[in-house]
């Protein structure tokens, strides 16, 4: 079926939030704009286009749809040339709709029209019945719209629908820095009276952070939204920053202030008088100085808000793709998909940039049987580039002026690196996710001194070493993961963006321990003993020519590395200071989907490049007490369709199972790996079904009394010999030869075992003396195939009584008795022990007796 999404010509914000919205409802849809758009949505569109694009109008006007869903308007007349098709009967026509009938107004097949604030809000709660996910981005999109479309939910259209809209947008994600950059307040009258005296009175100041507009007036009462005036005056004067200055008479002075660039601090400027903010957006209130006062001291602070502006050079990435002039279609198209790039820089022999190619225009290229032409036949010549000194405000103007997604960055005419849309809708929304962080009770900034030793020891001294070998260091992985979830951790990883090797070298002069470097992999080793170890890594990618390979690795920026890793969860890195003031770096959602318990990965390949991710998953779910999200759960299922284990390194899936079967609580991993079937992807004989659960959790329960029996690192092989007994003989010998697992050997069969020590009445020496004969693992399976009262009496005996109790006859007592040297001691060696385990009797004394007693007899030993 063929389905359009439209809205009116001239489509507003709530008309583009309702469009994207509608084409969540009605799957496999089309968004097309009938015309034009207004400024702010054109440049909003133009920075998201990826996420919600739109068909081109002559495409959708190519032939006739089967249905036509047109939001935020019932006039045709404002649909541009989709207008022919209202009224025509084979097209259906559904409506979304909140503004009054008109004269031209027309009915729909289906229709949505209600007398709501925003039409916006009839989609949000139609996605909301349905439970319809909503991405930030969206969410950001819907916000804009009611708040346009309420007046800040001021106008009398308004409803609680609208509001309740909106706290649902927020709770979805919905960025307020992203609105407020976007949004465009109306003036009261009281506002613009006071906006015209801010004209009347204001004056720019400048200095090494640029040019500072102070205004200020008075008044006898306040006025509500001066922030939204001085947000007005930095768009219209067109300085890099606007102090608006309100002397209310009685109340005292309040200032507003806003930033269009990171060269002022205006959090830091405000909290000198007592106020605070963001850096872009502060304010502080009931000043004692009058508004003239204030205005002479700020314009002589000009150039001491000076801060490091975001370039460029800070967003972008060096580790760019270059092909050759020479390099053919096919060729550049394969390194494109491998690398999961976008575009690659098209280089002469020099290394200078001669033009851009596109997967889009390679994918056009081999659709025409062109594999084999040169790329550069079909590259952008004339390349849209930035400096890298140049200011993330020109980067992101560039790419909404020019309509382009990625720009080469240049220093000095030499090709440097390159700058995404997708780095730039990153650091747009990275403010969101520290706001939502500082509410878990987090932050971009956190102290790591109270990290438990010998981690605080090796961190201090590994931030000094980067700091004066002028690296930057990061905490990455698991430990930065547990500690944001104030969860102990004993893995820590410190990745470098520069030569890990050599700072691990030095590392190993101040704190000992053994050092392994692996230069292929640009990784190295501190091992302090056989479990205590440190890691350290180059900043690296990887790149999988094929999937469940060994990736090749070349050296690259943090951005890099962290995409290469499993989860977002485990994608979060702390930059380190020498202080041990760490700041949070998020690239991928981390710290959301921390928040929301969520287990997601990175990318679509994840599973496909490397397979054990999926036990991985699994096993961080069931021990975080996370879920899977289900677009990571579709592609896991997707991956175990295709076999993906088949491919896999059997050496690394044994890993990972021996990890599973090791977890605290290994019987919800095992068991949840049998509900998703898992376990019969790597073998159809391997199960953990209810009766394998049971003894597991049994076994596991007799471990936690016993804990001192089992060593930490043998445990895992309790489950696996449960699982074990379950195979045949055909699928012990296919897993042991494609994992190198084995089954025990047992002294006795395990009936023969169970049979002693559940039905018979033996006594307490004859317990004793059989398990003996087993390592401590064999003992706690054992107990989780037994399931008898008597059984657990015997072993407590044992374990508590006569394991490894020490004989009070020895054979020197023997000898002095009167046997002679021979194999009698040790007969009579052995006799004693048996009775003093069967509590014959209990101290030297009593010994002494009973062997007097034994051989006055000379009973046959």
């Amino acid at each position: 079926m063929r389905q359009l999404v439209l809205s009116h010509v001239g489509t507003d914000f709530d008309g583009l939030a309702s469009m994207v919205l509608a084409q969540k409802l009605y799957p496999g849809s089309h968004l097309v704009f009938p015309g034009r758009q207004s400024p702010g949505v054109k440049e909003f569109y133009d920075l998201h286009k990826r996420h919600f694009p739109a068909m081109m109008p002559k495409d959708a006007l190519s032939r006739k749809p089967d249905r036509l869903i047109v939001v935020d308007t019932r006039t045709p007349s404002r649909l541009g040339e989709f207008r022919q098709w209202v009224h025509d009967s084979e097209v259906e026509l559904y409506i979304y709709d909140h503004h009054p009938p008109t004269a031209e107004s027309v009915r729909g097949d289906q229709e949505w029209v209600e007398p709501v604030g925003a039409a916006a809000t009839l989609l949000i709660e139609r996605c909301r019945e349905r439970n319809i996910p909503i991405e930030k981005e969206v969410a950001s999109l819907g916000l804009i719209a009611i708040h346009e479309e309420t007046g800040s939910f001021r106008y009398n259209a308004t409803t609680p629908r609208d509001l309740e809209a909106a706290a649902y947008l927020m709770n979805c994600g919905a960025n307020l820095e992203v609105v407020g950059e976007f949004l465009k307040d109306p003036l009261t009258d009281a506002q613009r009276d006071l906006l015209e005296e801010f004209f009347k009175t204001g004056k720019v100041y400048k200095g090494a952070a640029g040019s500072l507009y102070v205004a200020h007036a008075k008044r006898g009462r306040s006025v509500f939204g001066v922030g939204c005036l001085a947000s007005r005056i930095l768009e219209l004067e067109g300085s890099d920053a606007v102090c608006a200055i309100l002397e209310i008479e009685g109340e005292g002075t309040n200032i507003a202030a806003r930033a269009g660039t990171d060269a002022f601090d205006m959090a830091a400027w405000m909290g000198r008088y007592g106020g605070g903010g963001h850096k872009r957006a502060a304010s502080a209130s009931r000043l004692t100085l009058s508004g003239e006062e204030l205005a002479r001291e700020l314009g002589e602070m000009v150039g001491q808000g000076q801060s490091t502006i975001l370039t460029a050079a800070d967003l972008m990435s060096s580790d760019l793709f270059t092909v050759s002039l020479d390099c053919s279609v096919q060729s550049a198209y394969s390194e494109l998909l491998a690398r999961g790039y976008q575009a690659a820089v098209v280089v002469d022999q020099q290394g200078e940039l001669q033009g851009l190619v596109g997967r889009t225009d390679l994918t056009r290229a081999l659709d025409h049987d062109l594999g084999h032409a040169p790329a550069r036949s079909v590259m952008t010549h004339k390349v849209v580039s930035v400096n890298h000194d140049d200011s993330l405000d020109t980067v992101r103007r560039v790419v909404v002026e020019r309509h382009v997604g990625s720009l080469p960055v240049l220093q000095e005419g030499k090709l440097v690196g390159i700058v995404t849309r997708t780095d730039l809708l990153r650091e747009l929304y990275q403010n969101e996710e520290e706001q939502n962080w500082y509410r878990t009770g987090g932050g971009p900034k956190l102290g790591l001194n109270e990290v438990e030793e010998p981690y605080l020891s090796r961190l201090q001294t590994a931030a000094r070493l980067a700091t004066e070998k002028k690296v930057h260091l990061y905490v990455v992985g698991g430990f930065v993961r547990d500690f944001l979830l104030g969860r102990p951790s004993g893995d820590l990883d410190l990745v470098v963006e520069g030569d890990a090797i050599l700072l691990a070298r030095a590392l190993r002069e101040e704190l000992g321990g053994k050092l392994v470097a692996h230069e292929k992999y640009m990784t190295a080793t501190l091992k302090f003993s056989e479990h205590d170890k440190l890691d350290l890594a180059s900043a690296r990618r990887e790149v999988y020519v094929r999937p469940a390979a060994l990736p090749e690795v070349a050296q690259s920026k943090l951005k890099a590395d962290l995409y290469r890793r499993d989860f977002t969860i485990n994608a979060l890195a702390l930059r380190l200071s020498d202080s041990l003031e760490a700041t949070v770096i998020d690239f991928f959602g981390g710290r959301q989907d921390l928040d929301t318990k969520k287990i997601r990965v990175l990318h679509n390949h994840s599973f496909l490049d490397d397979p054990t991710r999926i036990l991985r998953a699994v096993r961080f779910e069931q021990r975080l007490g996370f879920s899977i999200e289900p677009h990571t759960s579709q592609l896991m299922r997707a991956a175990l369709e295709a076999d993906v284990f088949r491919m896999a390194r059997p050496e690394r899936l044994a890993e990972e199972i021996r990890l599973s079967m090791a977890e605290a609580d290994p019987v919800k991993v095992l068991t949840r790996l049998q509900k998703l079937r898992i376990f019969r992807a790597l073998h159809p004989e391997l199960k953990f079904e209810p009766k394998q659960q049971v003894r597991t959790e049994r076994a596991i329960e007799f471990m936690r009394s016993y804990p001192d029996l089992v060593p930490k690192h043998q445990r895992w092989l309790v489950p696996l010999n449960l699982i074990h007994m379950e195979l045949s003989p055909r699928g012990v010998e296919e897993l042991e030869e494609r994992f190198g697992w084995s089954s025990f050997q047992w002294p006795c069969p395990v009936d023969e075992l169970l049979r002693l020590l559940t039905r018979q009445d033996p006594r307490p020496s004859a317990v004793a003396a059989a398990l003996d004969e087993l390592p401590p693992v064999q003992i706690a399976v054992l107990s989780g195939l037994a399931n008898h009262p008597v059984f657990d009496e015997r072993i407590d005996h044992y374990l508590k009584k006569t394991r490894g109790m020490s004989p009070l006859i020895s054979g020197q007592d023997i000898l002095a008795a009167g046997i002679p040297q021979g194999p009698q001691v040790a007969i009579w060696k052995k006799r004693a022990y048996q009775a003093q385990r069967d509590v014959e009797f209990q101290d030297r004394a009593g010994a002494m007796a009973w062997l007097d007693k034994a051989l006055a007899t000379r009973t046959a030993p």
